[in-house]
């Protein structure tokens, strides 16, 4: 009987190692599709000049030390809805706010500012689009499993609780 709950943490623990992977890529895919969005509406192209790759890099930086500050990609942190989604608003902001830091404190006054704080803007709300999605397609699904969902907002994919 030990065996078969050792094993059984074992299997949950590798898959909310799993969800927290496959969260960072997909953040990490929204980070710069919102940097290159703003990119394209700004200028008109993809292309990035050699000051704009280096904001982007910055970008980076600022995104992984925020995103481990806050524990984005804990996936048992997320205990429901708006648990997760104020997660997400917090740490746009803490990324907004040090971006802006960065850029007054070093003079880097060529940058736009909508550039700056519309990336993070941007990434906010496709996270939001993204996990409301998630979040509803999961809900239908426990709702069919268990004849009405669980009623504390808490978010269970497969049978692991996140």
């Amino acid at each position: 009987m030990t065996q078969l709950n050792h094993t059984g943490s074992q299997e949950e623990s590798r898959l909310r190692g799993f969800y927290s992977f496959l969260f960072c890529v997909l953040d990490f895919g929204l980070l710069n599709a919102a940097f290159f969005v703003l990119n394209y509406w700004k200028r008109g192209t993809f292309d990035l000049s050699s000051s704009y790759f280096n904001l982007l890099i910055g970008c980076y930086v600022i995104w992984f030390f925020v995103s481990i500050f806050t524990k984005k990609f804990k996936v048992g942190s997320y205990s429901s809805y708006w648990d997760c989604i104020a997660l997400y608003v917090r740490s746009g902001l803490y990324g907004a706010y040090c971006a802006a830091f960065i850029v007054v404190m070093w003079g880097l006054s060529e940058y736009s500012r909508l550039h700056v704080f519309g990336t993070w803007g941007i990434l906010v709300l496709l996270e939001g689009v993204i996990f409301s999605v998630y979040y509803a397609i999961a809900g239908r699904g426990r709702r069919r499993e268990d004849g009405g969902g669980r009623t504390d907002g808490s978010l269970q994919h497969g049978g692991l609780w996140i």
